[in-house]
């Protein structure tokens, strides 16, 4: 199972480059291009912090927690054997995730972000797809959580129960 997570996410970064590669050589930086008004835009900006812009100028340190996250993660998927369908596909998201934002900060000491969208007024943080495949992997991780702690906590139950 470890080599289809680590392929999987391996696609997710190289498609994560593609795209930021074809941001950059389109539109000019800082500059937008309207898909739907009042709603899409595609922008070029360039991010030195986290996921969707917070804690600006962490250079070094991004870098550091990003190859911690990497090694620890892929060591994670390497080792477990019982890893479910589910659970692959969460892992592969945040490891490509991470590895495309890795990428960016190795190569240019900054991630290139891009997708810009305003809700009902208010204007998200501009991220990638990178961020979104991060997002996307732990919000499936923390649902698995629960899901699989309620399971347990039936099992336990159902055992005391004879």
């Amino acid at each position: 199972m470890y080599k289809k997570i680590l392929s999987f996410g391996a696609v997710i970064a190289i498609l994560d480059q593609i795209i930021k590669n074809i941001i950059v050589s389109n539109v000019a930086f800082a500059d937008s291009i309207k898909v739907i008004k009042n709603f899409f835009y595609i922008t070029n900006i360039n991010n030195t912090g986290a996921a969707f812009g917070i804690l600006q100028d962490g250079g070094i340190i991004f870098i550091i927690l990003s190859i911690i996250a990497l090694v620890g993660l892929i060591r994670y998927v390497i080792i477990d054997k019982n890893i479910v369908k589910l659970e692959a596909i969460s892992y592969a998201l945040v490891l490509g995730g991470i590895l495309g934002n890795f990428i960016d900060r190795i190569m240019y000491g900054y991630i290139i972000d891009y997708l810009d969208f305003y809700f009902f007024g208010y204007n998200f943080p501009v991220f990638n797809l990178a961020d979104m495949c991060m997002v996307i992997g732990f919000m499936i991780i923390i649902f698995n959580m629960f899901i699989s702690k309620g399971e347990t906590n039936e099992i336990n139950i159902s055992r005391r129960k004879k």
